[in-house]
């Protein structure tokens, strides 16, 4: 289908919840009992596609990473690696700079639809993929979103849906953005799990591709995760770097930062603010979709019993010392009293 499956269910979903409620008031309102036996399908069904999406996409969470899986070293880097990194990455972007179409607003175009981009996309995974076999061959399409301009304002270009199975893009944000995060929700549909990890498979596949927009916007996309980093480790080291751009480059980031993208700009205290909201917004989201595990040591349910035994040994104890205190000194006295006290004590030790 060309639309989005899962952008078609959230804009019925008032008209879903309405006519569930419309339906619970004619069948399941007879009394509390009908009420609860609502409650318990509906929890039921709430518990059902969660278990399915936590055995199903969450269990990559708890795979082998990326860069086990490639053999790479994960460390932290210097701020000397990272502005090498990033003059790299500068170096390739320039060569694209004349090649480009670019708009009267000064960013470029990218010079096909989205049933063209899926399938540039597609192939470029299949070199990946001969390359990488824990990376699954088959393809797909991304799905533009209809709401993407009200959706510009959560500043999030793209998502995967689970149950749907789509890769959904934002078509507001720069042209330049949409193959990179095209290739990085398409990752998702492959089964990588984690946000960092479906970044650095979609700059290889971008970065595989025979088209040279794919491959600008790989590159473009991931200096500015580089950039970033830099910008908090080095700001000079940052500053130096930005002087190496062409003046389409430029173009693309005045671009962004003229219609309220996210992006790095001369202000510190903005870019102060920028970097921290997109840590944030990381730690948030790969906070929600990571499962936690609830650990529990071997053993519990027996040593439950145990400790009811026990609980239960010393009832027996202070009951036994109360019932002989009152057949010795009768009902209600003071010995009494201190006796009941003192075995309580005693049991509770």
């Amino acid at each position: 289908m060309p639309c989005s499956i899962a952008e078609a269910f959230i804009i019925f979903s008032p008209c879903l919840l309405v006519a569930i409620i419309i339906y619970a008031n004619k069948h399941y309102v007879e009394s509390w009992r009908s009420v609860g036996r609502f409650l318990i399908i509906t929890v039921s069904v709430a518990s059902l596609f969660f278990s399915t999406f936590a055995l199903n996409f969450g269990a990559g969470y708890h795979t082998s990473s990326v860069d086990e899986l490639l053999g790479i070293d994960r460390r932290d880097v210097s701020a000397e690696e990272l502005r090498e990194t990033a003059e790299i990455l500068v170096e390739e972007i320039n060569k694209y700079a004349d090649k480009l179409t670019i708009k009267p607003s000064g960013s470029s175009t990218m010079p096909y639809g989205y049933r063209k981009l899926s399938q540039k996309l597609t192939e470029a995974y299949s070199k990946v993929c001969d390359e990488h076999e824990f990376i699954s061959r088959f393809p797909s399409q991304v799905k533009p979103v209809m709401l993407s301009e009200p959706w510009t304002y959560t500043h999030i270009s793209g998502v995967y849906t689970y149950f749907s199975g789509e890769a959904n893009i934002n078509t507001n944000f720069p042209d330049y953005t949409l193959p990179y995060t095209a290739a990085h929700e398409m990752a998702h549909q492959r089964g990588i799990a984690r946000e960092d990890e479906a970044n650095f498979v979609a700059f290889l596949v971008c970065a595989a591709s025979d088209d040279e927009y794919i491959r600008y916007s790989g590159y473009l996309n991931l200096y500015e995760y580089v950039a970033n980093a830099l910008y908090s480790a080095d700001k000079e080291a940052y500053a130096e770097v930005r002087k190496s751009f062409m003046d389409l480059i430029m173009s693309e980031r005045r671009y962004k930062v003229d219609n309220g993208y996210g992006t790095l700009s001369n202000k510190p205290e903005h870019d102060r603010q920028l970097v921290y909201h997109h840590g944030m917004l990381k730690k948030f989201i790969e906070s929600e979709l990571y499962i936690r595990l609830d650990k529990k040591k071997d053993g519990v349910a027996v040593q439950q019993i145990y400790y009811s035994i026990a609980a239960g040994v010393a009832m027996i104890f202070a009951t036994a010392v109360g019932w002989y205190s009152q057949m010795k000194y009768g009902n209600i006295t003071w010995p009494l009293f201190v006796v009941l006290v003192v075995s309580y004590m005693l049991k509770d030790r």
